[in-house]
C-alpha cells in the first residue's frame, strides 16, 4: 500500500511539474521561461511544446493605435479600450486552437456582459497579411459563424491583419488585459487547455491584477 501511495504521490508532483512548464498561464510580466521552452521562431519568442508564448512583446506597453469596425459595424479603436478594463481576445476561425476555445470565449463573454468595470472584446484576424482569403475557414464570415453556431459576442474585424501585426501577436488565441489607461497589463494563451474552470479562473485571476493596481 505505501508503494501503491508513493506512486500516485510521484505521479501527481510529475503532472504538477507538466503544467507549470505548460505556457497555459496568466502572465503579468515576462519573465525567464522555464528550461524547457523553446526559442526557434524568428521573433525570438520563448514558447512550450505546442507553440504557446511564454511573453508577449507588448506585456506593460500602451495599446497601438488601430481602427476599425465590428461585426455589427460600430466603429472601435484603442479609445474604446480606456476608461475601463478590457479583456481583448484575438482569434481566427481558420486556427484550431481558436475554434477550441470557441465555446469558453462565448462563455467568457456571457460573464463579463454587463460588468461595467471589466468588458470583452473579440478581434478576428487572418492568419498572415499573405493569407487573407484563408481568414474564415470553412465559414463565409464572423457573421456566418454567429448564424451556424447560434454564438454572438462584441467581434472587430482586422481584415487586412495589420491589427494583429500593430499588436505584435505571437500566437492565436491570445487574450490580452488593457487597464483603463490604455496599457497591456497581462496575458494568457488558449482556455481549453488550463484544466477544470478556465473561465473562472481567467476571470479571478483578472481580477487579482484588479485588485493589486
Amino acid at each position: 500500500m505505501r508503494l501503491i501511495a508513493l506512486a500516485i504521490v510521484l505521479g501527481v508532483l510529475a503532472a504538477c511539474s507538466g503544467n507549470q512548464d505548460a505556457a497555459t498561464g496568466f502572465y503579468t510580466e515576462n519573465a525567464p521561461p522555464p528550461a524547457s521552452a523553446r526559442i526557434s521562431n524568428k521573433e525570438g519568442v520563448p514558447r512550450d511544446g505546442h507553440g504557446r508564448p511564454y511573453h508577449y512583446a507588448l506585456l506593460n506597453q500602451a495599446v497601438p493605435e488601430f481602427e476599425t469596425v465590428q461585426v455589427d459595424g460600430s466603429p472601435v479603436s484603442e479609445a474604446s479600450l480606456s476608461g475601463h478594463w478590457t479583456i481583448v481576445e484575438f482569434w481566427g476561425l481558420w486556427c484550431p486552437d481558436c475554434m477550441s476555445d470557441a465555446e469558453l470565449v462565448q462563455e467568457l463573454a456571457d460573464r463579463l456582459e454587463g460588468n461595467e468595470r471589466l468588458r470583452f472584446l473579440s478581434v478576428h484576424t487572418p492568419p498572415s497579411p499573405t493569407r487573407l482569403n484563408d481568414a474564415y475557414g470553412k465559414y463565409q464570415s464572423v457573421q456566418d459563424y454567429f448564424d451556424r453556431t447560434g454564438r454572438s459576442y462584441p467581434v472587430a474585424l482586422d481584415l487586412d491583419a495589420s491589427i494583429a501585426g500593430k499588436f505584435q501577436l505571437a500566437s492565436t488565441p491570445l487574450y490580452i488585459v488593457v487597464d483603463p489607461e490604455g496599457v497591456i497589463r497581462g496575458f494568457r494563451s488558449s482556455l481549453s487547455s488550463s484544466g477544470d474552470r478556465p473561465v473562472d479562473v481567467f476571470i479571478e485571476d483578472v481580477e487579482v491584477l484588479i485588485q493589486g493596481r
